[in-house]
């Protein structure tokens, strides 16, 4: 129902508008959630694709008895998007393809409050996860933490640093 003289813009939800601090945008955000959707925040996946190349692989058995390679028992790749859709999964992991990503994000429009979902993906150990990229150890056996200026310090293979870059938010070509 939408009262007279009022426009969209003044009925949408605090937490929607860009315009206001972010601090009131996230109270309203907050009052707004159920407690499901709030410990939903806390709960990481890897990403369905993940899950599915890892399905095919693997038994039933297997899959009952593990959450190894990405499987969570007695879930399944297709519910993972439903959940998603639902606002009960608050992040994912090995998510290498911003098609995949972009659809993860979509599911999570649907969603009742529209929250998006943070999209990692575990460099720690290295880069295994990108076909035909080596994988890079730090002299700890460790890559350092990776942020904003960690990479100008790593002596690796500029395609490598690309695609890291690509995962830390740090767009600087060098």
């Amino acid at each position: 129902m939408t009262l007279a003289g009022c426009t969209e813009k003044e009925n949408e939800p605090l937490y929607l508008n860009p315009e206001l601090p972010a601090e009131k945008r996230v109270q309203d955000l907050i009052k707004r959630m159920t407690l499901e959707e709030k410990v939903a925040q806390m709960s990481q996946y890897v990403g369905v694709e993940h899950m599915k190349a890892a399905e095919k692989e693997v038994t039933l058995e297997e899959m009952k008895e593990s959450h190894a390679q990405g499987f969570y028992p007695n879930l399944h790749s297709t519910e993972l998007i439903e959940m998603t859709r639902q606002g009960l999964i608050g992040s994912f992991l090995h998510v290498v393809t911003a098609r995949e990503a972009n659809l993860l994000q979509s599911y999570a429009m649907e969603s009742r409050l529209k929250i998006p979902v943070l999209i990692g993906i575990d460099a720690i150990h290295g880069t295994g996860l990108y076909h035909g990229q080596p994988s890079i150890r730090h002299r700890s056996g460790r890559l350092p933490p990776l942020n904003r200026n960690s990479l100008n310090g790593l002596r690796v293979k500029q395609p490598l640093k690309c695609a890291l870059r690509v995962h830390t938010g740090h767009s600087r070509q060098t």
